[in-house]
């Protein structure tokens, strides 16, 4: 199957972080932190799903998704937010059909193919969970696609990279993923989209009594345009990125994955993310017993 877009570029447009949000044993640049962070540790694990939506009056759009990957009792998985894969399947449903799904992962520095991983991808067979305990999706990685990644240079999130504990224990929380608002179609076969790092303040508090839920947190978006030079008016797009966490570990600063971004308040620039460790320890003991009854007599 031919690739729907001949050009997908990544440009370093709308990316925010704090200069002291990366690990202490990458090498910096002093004058843009932020790219370098997500250059070197934060686009290790992320990837952009894009894929074609041809609605039923014939005309087509490409669309993208913000995944990352984990891994799960030996696995690769393709994470992202419930509400999305859900999304989906409600284009799908109203007579759009999906097609050429690829998984972008120039990012990680070493592109294997010029337009991405393509993959095979039924939003109806993906696991996705949107319950109040959770905002949560995860796919399977067939090993070609796995061999394809890691020869792009993606290194999924194992299990002791998942972040545990209180959040206000983390130095600094970052998200990552791509806004729509910095998705440009400039013809037909060319496209850019800039990937984004946003710091957050975390605040328990500011949702409403009925809202909450132990898994459910919420963050305000850290503005710096002074020092990045840039802001973001929309997050909209990101959800189903990465949150990571920041902390000093034995004298060294650390990241680790800590949520998964699901909602947004844009009028009071407040977003909301599910813990990941909960819904990754839920499927890494699924894929587990499921061995298990495979590999019984």
């Amino acid at each position: 199957m031919a690739p729907f877009h001949a050009s997908l570029s990544f440009v370093p447009g709308a990316i925010l972080a704090r200069k002291s949000a990366a690990p202490t044993s990458l090498t910096m640049n002093a004058s843009n932190p932020s790219a370098d962070f997500l250059r070197l540790a934060a686009g290790k694990h992320f990837f952009v799903m894009t894929f074609k939506a041809t609605k039923p009056d014939g005309s087509t759009l490409l669309c993208t998704r913000s995944w990352f990957a984990v891994e799960a009792a030996g696995l690769w998985l393709a994470v992202t937010a419930g509400h999305v894969v859900r999304g989906l399947r409600e284009d799908v449903e109203r007579g759009v059909v999906l097609s050429h799904f690829e998984l972008d992962d120039q990012m990680a520095g070493r592109s294997f193919t010029p337009s991405g991983v393509p993959i095979f991808f039924d939003p109806h067979k993906c696991l996705a969970i949107q319950e109040a305990w959770g905002d949560y999706a995860a796919w399977v990685l067939d090993p070609l696609s796995v061999a394809c990644l890691k020869r792009g240079g993606i290194v999924p999130m194992s299990d002791i990279a998942w972040g545990g504990g209180a959040l206000a224990e983390y130095e600094n929380l970052l998200l990552v993923g791509v806004p729509k608002e910095t998705y440009l179609q400039l013809s037909l076969t060319r496209h850019e989209i800039s990937p984004t790092i946003i710091p957050l303040r975390l605040d328990e508090d500011a949702l409403p009594e009925e809202s909450r839920h132990p898994n459910l947190h919420s963050a305000w978006l850290v503005q710096q345009s002074e020092i990045d030079g840039a802001s973001v008016r929309d997050i909209d797009g990101m959800s189903g990125g990465p949150i990571f966490g920041l902390q000093i570990v034995d004298g060294e600063q650390r990241y680790f994955l800590v949520g998964v971004q699901s909602g947004w308040y844009e009028s009071r620039r407040l977003a909301t993310f599910y813990a990941a460790g909960p819904f990754l320890d839920h499927v890494q003991r699924h894929i587990e017993n499921q061995k298990a009854q495979l590999l019984a007599p």
